[in-house]
């Protein structure tokens, strides 16, 4: 484990606890009575900087932290401070001039020769069945094999509990295509989610979510999947009072001059 809790810093508010989808994080009583964060003795920490970049104390330290670069150039801030939101605030809506300003984003990316094939499609009234009956696949699928991938466990235990529908979030936006249009797909995406961060909108891919899709005939046919077609990214999307206040970025690929 390489990160760190200073409980001299820290102040015991819960937030990096709240925020752990692994639920790696406690709070427990000091010596002096003090509520204060800790690491559980048994857990998988997946390295996501969450709990780093959400600390109001600075008190979390380790891992993989590019902090300096981040800090001098605003874009650049922006892009490392663009975190996986899993909290969104139920009933609260978009603005529609805000919501356009994201499609926007979207729509202008560029693409392979120019083409805009994959379509993009907001789920919002359709939310509360498309994702019952996503859920309902992917928790027979881990009953009978395991989990379907590694980093879907957590959110698959949270989800399982059926207290929320997609973290509240109001929309899942998914966008769909033949397999050709998947890099397309996927920049569009991510400048949707780097406007929507901007803007002060959550976003969070939800890699579970495409695969339930792909799977189940009733969700393509209710989302209008042609038979050349499949589901590429999907993301949730809404308002929320998470703040992260530091950037968190991975340092994991290796960059090579040759």
């Amino acid at each position: 484990m390489s990160r760190v809790i200073d409980a001299e810093k820290c102040i015991g508010c819960g937030k990096c606890v709240s925020d752990c989808i692994n639920e790696y994080l406690i709070l427990v009583d000091s010596e002096n009575g003090a509520k204060k964060a800790s690491f559980k003795e048994r857990g998988r920490c997946l390295e996501c900087g969450h709990c780093n970049a959400i600390c109001p104390e600075d008190a979390i330290s380790g891992g993989k932290l590019l902090d300096a670069e981040a800090e001098q150039d605003e874009l650049l801030g922006l892009m490392a401070g663009k975190r996986t939101v899993r909290k969104y605030i139920k009933g609260k809506a978009i603005t529609e001039d805000v919501l356009q300003r994201i499609i926007f984003a979207g729509q202008s990316a560029p693409t392979d020769r120019n083409r805009k094939s994959a379509r993009i499609i907001l789920v919002k009234e359709k939310l509360p069945v498309i994702y019952g009956k996503a859920l309902d696949y992917l928790v027979e699928e881990v009953s009978k094999t395991g989990t379907i991938n590694p980093l879907y466990s957590s959110t698959m235990r949270l989800d399982a509990k059926r207290d929320e529908i997609l973290w509240n979030a109001e929309y899942m936006v998914v966008f769909v295509g033949s397999k050709a249009n998947l890099t397309d797909a996927a920049i569009a995406a991510e400048r949707m989610q780097l406007e929507a961060a901007s803007l002060g909108v959550g976003t969070g891919y939800r890699g579970d979510m495409k695969t339930a899709i792909n799977n189940v005939c009733e969700l393509g046919e209710i989302l209008g999947v042609k038979n050349n077609e499949e589901a590429l990214i999907c993301f949730a999307m809404g308002l929320t009072d998470v703040k992260y206040l530091r950037p968190a970025v991975k340092g994991n690929r290796k960059v090579e001059y040759i």
